[in-house]
Formats: structure tokens, C-alpha cells, sequence
């Protein structure tokens, strides 16, 4: 099987299927994705019996958030010789 994400779309359809208590391999056979995905995915979501959509997807929103944040920037000195070596090497005009 090929690697797949487990993504919003499948998020529903994994919280419905652990409501009507289907099987880890039913959910995985439903939804394309490897068993093990499911499972671990689960479990890092609340377990079988905490498993919320809504939270799953905030807690991926935040994480997006916060790296986001962890992104540097450049500025400064930094910034002035990096323009500075694009103008010397780049043709403008």
C-alpha cells in the first residue's frame, strides 16, 4: 500500500466508524490507509472512545500556527548582504 496522509476528509468518516464500533482494519480498508495509521492516529487523537473530529482538526490548525511562528526571518545585516549579492548577480531593467 502506498503511503498515504490521513487528511480532513477522512477525519468524519474515522470518528463514524469508531461510533458504530467498526474495526481498526474496517476503518482502514474504508478509508485507503494502513491499519498501524489508524491506530496510531487514534490514539493521538483521544483514543477510541475520545476521539473528536473537531478537536483533531484544531489541534492540526495549531500546530500549522506554531510553525508558522518557528519560521526565520531575515532582517538586518543579514538581509542587506543577501540583497546585496542578488543585485550584483541579477540583470534589472
Amino acid at each position: 500500500m502506498t503511503y498515504k496522509q490521513i487528511g480532513n476528509e477522512d477525519y468524519g468518516c474515522i470518528s463514524k466508524m469508531l461510533k458504530a464500533d467498526f474495526s481498526y482494519s474496517e476503518i482502514a480498508r474504508t478509508t485507503n490507509k494502513s491499519v498501524s495509521s489508524i491506530r496510531r492516529h487514534v490514539r493521538e487523537n483521544g483514543g477510541r472512545d475520545g476521539y473528536d473530529t473537531r478537536e483533531v482538526k484544531r489541534k492540526k490548525r495549531y500546530t500549522r500556527i506554531l510553525r508558522m511562528d518557528q519560521t526565520r526571518l531575515i532582517k538586518g545585516s543579514l538581509l542587506n548582504t543577501i540583497t546585496n549579492k542578488l543585485k550584483q548577480h541579477l540583470p534589472f531593467g
